[in-house]
């Protein structure tokens, strides 16, 4: 992982601070396992430049009485769900007596708690830890949302008496486009927010549109365009 390191330094220009991807997983879902373990991987060549196994479980004779041997098996104290946050900290804190590197940029899920809690904690000066988003968090989150509306609303007919979910309305296709154009439209203006919140605004109404009420009129125009009104 030192050998890793050094390599996203040289891809990196020498330059020491880096941008680094962190991320955790459990032996078993919702938040209740016992043992963890959280990765730190460099942006730039996806490579694990550090790693740590989280374990609550004590095997000590005298847990009970809460005495416990030199070695321990267990070394997180608190919830699962805390296990990432604890392990970014250190992953922070332990990168420049490791590897005499520092983490600026901070790729994780967009729910994730580490971010905030490196902030008050990194011996980074007068600098700080931006964050970063995954496409396909914010995708996944559109999703997840349209398909919450869709259950909510299943078997109800709105204003028109039209079901929700009927043709040309939120069926899994249109939720699988909003979604796909969604993404799109951020990938293809990822250092460009106006342009980004117009592509936003050209897929929800053309997706909106019909043949008796179009609404194309925020789609790119010419021969190159996506949009076939």
């Amino acid at each position: 992982m030192k050998s890793a390191t050094e390599e996203t330094v040289t891809q990196n220009i020498n330059d020491r601070d880096l941008t680094v991807a962190l991320d955790g997983s459990w032996h078993r879902r919702r938040h209740v396992s016992l043992y963890g373990v959280v990765t730190c991987a460099s942006v730039n060549t996806g490579k694990v430049i550090d790693v740590d196994i989280i374990s609550k479980h004590c095997t000590c004779k005298d847990e009970l009485k809460g005495k416990h041997e030199e070695v321990c098996s267990a070394n997180h104290k608190g919830t699962s769900g805390n296990m990432e946050v604890s392990d970014v900290v250190n992953f922070f804190n332990r990168s420049i007596p490791q590897y005499n590197v520092q983490y600026r940029n901070y790729l994780g899920d967009d729910d994730c708690k580490g971010h905030k809690a490196v902030l008050p904690t990194i011996p980074c000066g007068d600098k700080t830890v931006s964050k970063l988003e995954r496409f396909g968090h914010i995708q996944k989150r559109m999703c997840t949302k349209l398909k919450k509306l869709k259950t909510k609303w299943q078997g109800k007919k709105i204003e028109d008496g039209k079901p929700f979910g009927s043709r040309r309305r939120v069926t899994d296709s249109t939720v699988a486009d909003i979604q796909k154009y969604y993404g799109l439209a951020i990938r293809r203006n990822s250092n460009n927010l106006q342009g980004m919140r117009e592509s936003v605004w050209e897929e929800y109404f053309h997706l909106l549109s019909s043949d008796e009420d179009p609404q194309h009129g925020l789609c790119p125009k010419g021969a190159e365009s996506w949009c076939k009104y």
